[in-house]
């Protein structure tokens, strides 16, 4: 409600001054691009999904003749271009990172290539350290009141297990030693501490609170132009570098499909099939049968 409030104030403010029987597709034009130096496109074609509702029920009210809204396309929003870490810049990244919980958080993400939301709603009750693996059954989410609460993942896609590393098993398995600590100096129930991530007090850590902490590692370690969401791509980036089939990534981003999967990461595969067929030329030099 909030969100629609604030929208509805920004339409009025806009476009207040403009009868509804008077109101004509430029009108709409020109809001829309007065709005795009504060606000993003994504936004902004909210407002008008908003407009055009309104005027369809004005339609259907006899208030006006035809819905002026439909004549006008909203900004488009530009994609943004994916950048994904090298090796040698993961290593810089995270030798930069060197205090916790952040290490281990970043590690997790480039290791797994889970959401933020994701890492941020897991509890200690999803690891099978022993057995080396993690399941996303969660995702952290903000309610219009700014509470955040946990909810499942949108698609059965989002529900997945994913193997873990040995280097991930026992960077995890540290983190927990230490937070026990923590939850014991702080005489804190044991059974409150459930989040992985989670503050010592039980509360989870909020998302902006992990972006705008990547955010300082990743510039003192001078790397421009890289969003925490790139950490996911990192992970399938170099797991096609290592040969993995594009079903099995999907499968561990909890994609949608493995079309969306494929569309995503397309760029990496000409180079993808160049190597592999390298190896397939190489297995026959080596047993002699190469013609």
């Amino acid at each position: 409600m909030d969100g629609y409030r604030q929208r509805a104030k920004h339409i009025v403010d806009g476009l207040g001054d403009v009868s509804i029987v008077d109101l004509r597709p430029d009108h709409l034009i020109e809001y829309y691009d007065s709005k795009l130096s504060n606000l993003s496109a994504s936004t902004i074609t909210k407002h008008h999904h908003l407009i055009v509702d309104c005027l369809s029920d004005a339609v259907k009210w006899n208030l006006v003749t035809r819905n002026v809204g439909i004549a006008v396309e909203p900004p488009r929003a530009l994609k943004k271009e994916m950048r994904a870490l090298s090796v040698s810049e993961t290593h810089l990244f995270l030798d930069t990172c060197t205090t916790e919980p952040w290490r281990t958080i970043f590690h997790t993400l480039i290791w797994t290539g889970i959401r933020r939301g994701e890492l941020l709603g897991l509890q200690w009750n999803d690891l099978d350290l022993d057995m080396a693996l993690m399941t996303i059954r969660r995702s952290l989410v903000r309610l219009q009141n700014g509470i955040y609460v946990t909810d499942e993942p949108k698609t059965s896609s989002g529900t997945r297990s994913l193997d873990l590393a040995p280097s991930t098993c026992l960077i995890l398995k540290q983190h927990l030693a230490g937070q026990e600590q923590d939850v014991e100096l702080l005489g804190i129930p044991s059974s409150q501490a459930n989040f992985v991530f989670g503050h010592p007090d039980g509360t989870p850590r909020t998302p902006s609170t992990v972006t705008q902490q990547f955010r300082r590692i990743a510039s003192r370690a001078g790397l421009s132009g890289v969003r925490l969401h790139d950490l996911r791509h990192t992970h399938a980036s170099l797991m096609l570098q290592q040969g993995t089939d594009i079903k099995t990534i999907s499968t561990r981003l909890g994609d949608s499909s493995v079309a969306f999967t494929m569309d995503t990461y397309a760029h990496l595969l000409p180079g993808m099939q160049k190597a592999a067929m390298e190896k397939f030329e190489e297995a026959f030099a080596v047993t002699g049968q190469n013609s």
